[in-house]
């Protein structure tokens, strides 16, 4: 049975969002998942903050099935866990869904995207800087925190970074 308090506490928002970020800055691995029509497709991505924390930075090559899906559909999803190999119910671990838009970069844009990304990971900056990669940038809209199976935070992060509501199933 899930219910939906509108009036949690702007405290716990704020920590929800702590603990997104957290979560990004330790882990280097996320799948991202696109669509075309009615095909998904999900990738294991190597990923950086973008500038304002609140955007993921991704380098794909432009001849994949991700790179075609994101230039006929620019909306994405990521999945982002500290499960591991482990059941998430059970390890009692964060994973986070990110949802956005995904826009390929360009000009200054893509070039300070992939300085944050080779800071990351300097044995990438030829893949990162070659004209045949895509840089592209994952935009926040939607974040939705699971914490085992019983606690559940939706952030509407196009709404200044808060949350909309919390579920509990």
């Amino acid at each position: 049975m899930k219910s939906t308090d509108k009036g949690a506490p702007l405290a716990e928002h704020r920590q929800a969002l702590r603990e997104l970020e957290q979560l990004c800055s330790t882990l280097r691995t996320l799948v991202l998942a696109t669509s075309l029509g009615d095909q998904p497709h999900c990738s294991l991505m190597s990923f950086a903050f973008g500038e304002d924390k609140r955007s993921f930075v991704l380098v794909t090559p432009k001849g994949t099935r991700k790179y075609e899906n994101i230039q006929g559909n620019g909306r994405a999803s990521t999945l982002l866990t500290e499960a591991g190999g482990s059941e998430p119910q059970e390890a009692g671990g964060l994973t986070a869904t990110i949802n956005g838009h995904i826009a390929v970069l360009r000009q200054e844009e893509r070039l300070r995207a992939v300085d944050g990304f080779v800071r990351k990971y300097p044995r990438l900056r030829e893949f990162a800087e070659s004209p045949d990669s895509a840089v592209l940038r994952l935009a926040w809209e939607e974040a939705v925190l699971v914490r085992g199976i019983h606690s559940v935070i939706r952030l509407d992060l196009a709404r200044e970074g808060l949350a909309e509501g919390r579920n509990s199933p």
